[in-house]
């Protein structure tokens, strides 16, 4: 016997869908009342839904929206059916069932679904030399390939990290565009991130933003077109604990975080202080605004 469904009763479309049993109340104003009729086949789908979710806890929240859709589909076209075409509609949910039973066959480990990593990130630009040059100072990166039209950057063991393409047809994007806010790039450890940031500022590239998120301490800047790059270390020692931080009463005051000056950081990691101290975010009470330069 199945376990019983989480999700108590439902309702879409004039039907109601109770634990245990499946009622389609078919209103037939013509005959001016109210018709129940049960399905074997009906309650069949809606337990295989139940027994889905309940045994694949990630499925819950990523395919039952759409599997109930499709249900109430089936359901829509019930009511829309004559009781006297009963053996034909049961022969529709039967091949409905198939269809549900196949697509939680595929469906049912949603890990395949997941990269084991992010490739790269690529810009089209109408300043393609400012932008590779930048983003190679920027990234310490290594040019694999480079012409007028294209250059792929790299800095680690992938064969290209960045990649830039030449397209003089783009514009300035607005500020107000939707899209992509920015890409973000982790150092191992406070010192990394700070000695880079000293660095950069030898070489004239300025941060819009210095920030301690609670998550991460991180140091915002721009290219040539106005793209945000975020770089940042760790706060936490494990991904638990960052999750906890990221549940408690201060991150939901203040999800944004507390802005920091990093050569303050740096003088106080050079005099010997805990970088787990000094990653330690001070609370200031609410904050949901983001800088208009980051």
């Amino acid at each position: 016997m199945m376990s019983t469904p989480p999700f108590g009763n439902l309702s879409a479309s004039g039907l109601k869908i109770h634990v245990g049993v499946v009622t389609m109340n078919i209103s037939e104003p013509k005959r001016n009342g109210v018709k129940h009729v049960k399905y074997p086949d009906l309650l069949a789908l809606f337990d295989l839904l139940a027994h889905t979710t309940i045994n694949n806890p990630d499925l819950d929240k990523y395919l039952f929206p759409t599997l109930l859709s499709h249900a109430c589909k089936t359901l829509n076209t019930a009511c829309g059916t004559s009781l006297a075409n009963e053996p034909q509609l049961n022969s529709n949910l039967a091949a409905e069932i198939n269809l549900f039973a196949n697509i939680t066959s595929i469906m049912s480990d949603t890990s395949i679904l997941r990269p084991s990593g992010l490739a790269h990130v690529v810009f089209r630009t109408a300043n393609i030399s400012a932008m590779v040059e930048f983003w190679s100072t920027f990234l310490g990166a290594e040019r694999v390939f480079e012409n007028e039209f294209i250059a792929f950057l790299r800095y680690d063991e992938e064969h290209h990290r960045v990649a830039i393409i030449n397209d003089q047809s783009t514009v300035p994007r607005p500020a107000t565009a939707a899209g992509l806010h920015h890409v973000a790039f982790t150092y191992d450890t406070l010192q990394g991130l700070l000695k880079a940031w000293n660095l950069r500022v030898q070489l004239g590239i300025k941060p819009t933003w210095c920030v301690n998120h609670g998550p991460t301490t991180s140091i915002y800047y721009k290219d040539p077109d106005g793209n945000s790059i975020e770089t940042q270390v760790d706060n936490f020692d494990t991904v638990e604990e960052a999750n906890e931080f990221m549940t408690s009463r201060y991150f939901q005051e203040n999800p944004i975080g507390v802005d920091i000056h990093p050569d303050e950081l740096l003088r106080r990691l050079e005099a010997g202080e805990d970088e787990k101290v000094i990653k330690k975010r001070v609370e200031i009470g609410k904050r949901h605004d983001i800088p208009a330069a980051v």
